[in-house]
């Protein structure tokens, strides 16, 4: 009955909104652990992220608003804004591009604060961190020496070998008498000198721009090397760090805000009209920092007097790609998507099952196939009303007459071309009925009827 298929529609229905919400919720509890987000980012939750301070300072009053970027640099207005950039490895930073220094800088000409701290950095790692961020360029260069041709050797001309032993010397060799470099060994020198200039042009390009340079402390392994001192009034004299990078060849510039030892490992300068502070340890802002060793006076004075904070989450990669989701997102369409869908499914609902339930006559005696008080006669008529003419009637049966067995019986003569001359007479095109008779009369003439039975 209908009552049955609908039953099994809903419980099909129920299973699936089941297994959507438990996908669902897999997939939050997943996100909610922050481990699939980079270290120091603010969507991440474990004691390696930084929501916590993200969530602290939109609690803040005094600031207008604290957000996220996930858009390219140039698109931030940066007027009293702090932009934070957490995390930042060391080999991002050492070979950035001019460009994204250029964005930056910008950040903090206009009146903004730009806090730049780097991801912490062990003895043992500090060449691999460094390295970190030409890595891509190293695999494109390997791409491109597998794909670069063997160089084939030519033959040598015979005329050649003829003047050399004549002269009585080796042509390969120059004036000097040393040999001379392989062409497809000078190409690949000039290359490798070429890459090696570019990557000493961006590393001194960001200490000519910052007049900055960072090394790895060998003293790391010393108790208090654990900890940075800063003599600055209003800030902690003494805080966890948990990084062996410090600075070193500053600018005059440069202000010491903590050190280590000796040691350089929070500077400031001023840049145009703003501030831009680099850390060489970004554990202070983490969630472990702000549970254990909270330094709400740093923090504050690392925020300034901005009114609005910005983290960028784009050097983790995380970038806003503009589709239909988002811009449904953006938007506030999720209303409108779901009225959609409530109205496909009632379509299908309609289509699969009737709204009305039926009356008992309607039904068979199984009691579960529902019949039409209309015979296929009816429908048939209906269908021909639809499709055909009253002109087009005659023409359309005797078509199908002809195409029939009886139309080729021996003994009818020269009847089926009277009858095609019956149909096509316009006297019978409005007269249907009038002109089937003829033709059956014409067809029939001189024959018994069926129903009359032979004489014995």
């Amino acid at each position: 009955m209908v009552s049955r298929h609908l039953a099994k529609g809903l419980l099909w229905g129920f299973l699936i909104l089941g297994f959507a919400y438990g996908l669902h919720h897999l997939l939050e509890l997943r996100f909610q652990a922050g481990d699939t987000y980079p270290p120091y980012s603010t969507l991440r939750t474990d004691p390696v992220g930084a929501k916590a301070l993200y969530d602290g300072l939109r609690s803040l009053d005094t600031l207008t608003a604290v957000d996220r970027n996930h858009r390219p640099l140039n698109r931030l207005d940066s007027d009293r804004l702090t932009t934070f950039f957490l995390g930042v490895r060391l080999g991002d930073l050492a070979f950035a591009s001019k460009e994204d220094l250029e964005d930056i800088e910008r950040l903090a000409l206009t009146g903004g604060q730009v806090v730049l701290a780097l991801y912490p950095v062990n003895p043992d790692a500090f060449m691999s961190d460094l390295l970190d961020g030409p890595a891509l360029d190293r695999d494109e260069d390997e791409n491109e020496d597998s794909e670069k041709e063997p160089v084939q050797e030519e033959a040598p001309d015979p005329a050649d070998k003829k003047g050399e032993k004549a002269g009585g010397k080796d042509s390969s060799k120059n004036q000097d008498g040393k040999k001379d470099a392989d062409p497809a060994e000078k190409k690949d020198g000039a290359k490798k000198d070429t890459k090696d200039e570019k990557d000493k042009e961006d590393k001194e390009s960001l200490m000519g721009r910052w007049g900055l340079d960072w090394d790895s402390d060998p003293d790391w392994g010393r108790l208090d090397a654990h900890y940075a001192r800063s003599d600055q009034p209003g800030l902690p004299p003494r805080v966890s760090w948990h990084s062996a990078l410090f600075f070193t060849e500053l600018d005059p510039a440069w202000r010491t805000v903590y050190r280590r030892g000796p040691r350089p490992v929070m500077v400031a300068r001023p840049w145009g009209k703003g501030r831009l502070i680099v850390a060489a340890d970004s554990y202070l802002f983490s969630n472990e920092a702000l549970r254990n060793e909270r330094r709400p006076e740093l923090l504050s004075w690392l925020v300034g007097s901005g009114t609005r904070v910005i983290f960028d989450e784009t050097h983790f990669g995380l970038v806003d790609q503009e589709g239909v989701a988002s811009l449904g997102r953006k938007y506030r369409l999720g209303g409108l998507l779901a009225g959609l869908l409530i109205l496909a499914a009632l379509y299908i609902w309609k289509n699969a099952f009737s709204l009305v339930p039926p009356k008992a006559e309607d039904l068979d005696e199984g009691g579960d196939v529902l019949t039409s008080p209309r015979d296929y006669n009816a429908g048939m008529v209906s269908l021909l009303r639809r499709n055909l003419s009253p002109r087009d009637l005659l023409a359309a049966c005797y078509k199908a007459w002809q195409g029939s067995g009886a139309a080729k019986g021996p003994d009818l003569g020269d009847r089926p071309l009277r009858a095609e001359q019956a149909s096509r007479d316009p006297a019978f095109q409005t007269d249907p009925v009038g002109g089937y008779r003829a033709i059956h009369r014409i067809i029939w003439e001189g024959r018994k009827p069926w129903t009359q039975k032979p004489s014995a």
